[in-house]
């Protein structure tokens, strides 16, 4: 048992049947009295009101008390949270109108640059996902666009990304530019009412990247940066066995993120990350940034002090290409991390 906004709820393990592609705009104290309990749940969990204008996927694994009893079957359960889940949805279609609130069948994205990680990752995946409808695609290279939009099917191609931006049917971008424009491209879609995956590093500045926060924070907007290796499945299990405390109380950790850089180890299309004022850094903000984002996953703490050696060593560029990184973590425990464009 576990306790979601003081509503006792049970663990009822992964399921499979879904309620998906809710989206919903109304305050949740105005939910009917026999879904009340529901209600409140969600309200902990999403926010007092929810505002999401992408598909909310809903995975019934959690449910209240109040809307099981001991002999209450998973099935029982997933049951009642879809029947409640559709009459909602069809209340709040009725109360206005069906415009702003719809139940839809794919999320409407824009991917804003269309360089190498683009290509590589965000537009074959979000092609791939029955979940996405690629709208459309902007980039500065007219050509570069139109060679991704006929590789992916996307109907629409803009140099400008402000005019993507302005497109009603886009409800979330990928922003895959160069370091230095990432603040202001996701300031720009957070106040455009777009949900936010920037690739990494999300900023070339604290400044900037605060400021990207707060602009997402006043529209009520998602911002994720993507540090992908949170998600594959071998480190997730590695921060629960931590957690659980498997391995007992970790006291140093050590990372290894190197390869051989964006133009030998995959097929950067550009020469920007070279360039310090363009990339902000070097090999750190490129690769050692997994490095420090995984070590804070791992061990659930944030990195309190550190300390950095630097060289150029492999490569004739300004950046660095090497660097040893030493930290300590919150909780005490010292880091080491090895990062660089050199194998």
């Amino acid at each position: 048992m576990w306790a979601a906004g003081g509503i006792p709820c049970r663990k009822e393990g992964p399921v499979q049947h879904k309620v998906s592609h809710i989206i919903a705009a109304t305050d949740l104290s105005e939910a009917s009295a026999s879904s009340s309990q529901w209600a409140a749940w969600l309200a902990q969990r999403f926010g007092a009101r929810v505002t999401f204008l992408h598909a909310l996927e809903a995975e019934w694994w959690a449910l209240p008390e109040a809307l099981s009893d001991s002999a209450a079957s998973a099935r029982a359960l997933r049951d009642a949270a879809e029947r409640w889940a559709r009459e909602e949805l069809g209340r709040w279609s009725q109360r206005f109108g069906g415009g702003e609130v719809a139940v839809r069948e794919k999320i409407g994205i824009g991917v804003i640059g269309c360089g190498a990680i683009a290509v590589e990752a965000h537009l074959p995946n979000y092609a791939a996902d029955g979940r996405a409808r690629l709208v459309a695609v902007a980039d500065v290279d007219r050509a570069r666009a139109e060679e991704a939009a006929a590789r992916f099917g996307v109907p629409h191609i803009y140099e400008d990304y402000r005019e993507l931006l302005a497109r009603g049917d886009i409800e979330a971008v990928s922003i895959c530019t160069p370091n230095d424009v990432h603040a202001e491209q996701a300031i720009a879609a957070a106040q455009a009412g777009k949900h936010i995956l920037c690739e990494k590093p999300m900023a070339i500045s604290l400044e900037q990247a605060e400021a990207m926060i707060a602009a997402a924070s006043a529209a009520g907007v998602q911002l994720m940066v993507g540090f992908t290796h949170r998600f594959y499945s071998f480190n997730e299990r590695a921060a629960a066995l931590i957690a659980e405390g498997a391995i007992g109380k970790p006291y140093t950790v050590r990372v290894r993120f190197a390869h051989r850089g964006p133009y030998e180890s995959w097929s950067a299309r550009s020469d920007w990350f070279f360039d310090r004022r363009r990339a902000g850094g070097g090999a750190v903000l490129d690769m050692g940034i997994h490095a420090l984002d995984l070590t804070r996953f791992l061990l659930g703490e944030e990195i309190e002090s550190i300390w950095a050696s630097i060289a150029t060593l492999a490569h004739p560029i300004e950046a660095e290409d090497a660097a040893v990184l030493c930290l300590q973590l919150t909780g005490g425990a010292l880091g080491y991390i090895e990062t660089g464009w050199h194998s």
